[in-house]
């Protein structure tokens, strides 16, 4: 399965008969959180997180963003991609872009300042 986003709209498409969330179950045990405690926070039953986890269901688009909430980790974390990254490590990587271009901007004014002396 993967997401396909187009013009603000996500598409959902599966491929090579469906996922296994590996990252599920050490997602929800490393927070300390039961199967039915889970499956509250999302309102489905219990066996539909035991489903989840051993691939026989595939969560659908919304209960995706859920658990990413849940979990505080990307969409992408949760369904493998190799490229995934919590949302802290994003934070981390747009702080740094925004200094970086705050560090250009100061670059250029002081380039700027240097040619008018």
């Amino acid at each position: 399965m993967f997401l396909l986003k187009l013009q603000n709209v996500f598409v959902i498409i599966y491929k090579n008969g469906g996922m296994k969330m590996k990252r599920l179950k050490p997602l929800r045990q490393l927070n300390g959180m039961s199967r039915e405690e889970l499956a509250a926070k999302l309102e489905v039953s219990f066996s539909t997180i035991a489903n989840y986890e051993q691939g026989v269901r595939e969560p659908n688009f919304k209960t995706l963003r859920k658990l990413s909430e849940i979990f505080n980790v990307t969409v992408d974390y949760l369904i493998e991609n190799e490229y995934a990254a919590t949302k802290n490590d994003l934070l981390v990587q747009v702080e740094r872009m925004v200094e970086a271009e705050h560090d250009m901007k100061a670059i250029i004014n002081d380039s700027k300042n240097i040619k008018n002396d």
